[in-house]
């Protein structure tokens, strides 16, 4: 549920997802097009928003203890630094 809802989330701020189909159920990458901003990874971090960065990917990886306002909140960031 949680990686479905990010791969919606990330779609709708043009991130590019792999297909449902070749993605783990339990982690997701995200990736956008122009990059991931330089003061993207310190703004998480001020956040206490933790993800990884893979590359030019971001891996969220929700656990149990997450909610959809978590996610929620991650995407809100994600637009500030679009």
């Amino acid at each position: 549920m949680f990686t479905d809802h990010i791969a919606r989330c990330a779609q709708g701020i043009d991130y590019v997802v792999l297909p449902a189909a070749e993605r783990s159920p339990h982690m997701i990458g995200i990736r956008h097009p122009k990059g991931i901003p330089a003061v993207l990874a310190q703004a998480l971090k001020d956040a206490n928003i933790y993800v990884s960065f893979r590359g030019d990917s971001i891996r969220i990886a929700p656990h149990l203890y997450n909610d959809l306002a978590d996610i929620d909140r991650l995407f809100d960031l994600l637009r500030a630094h679009a």
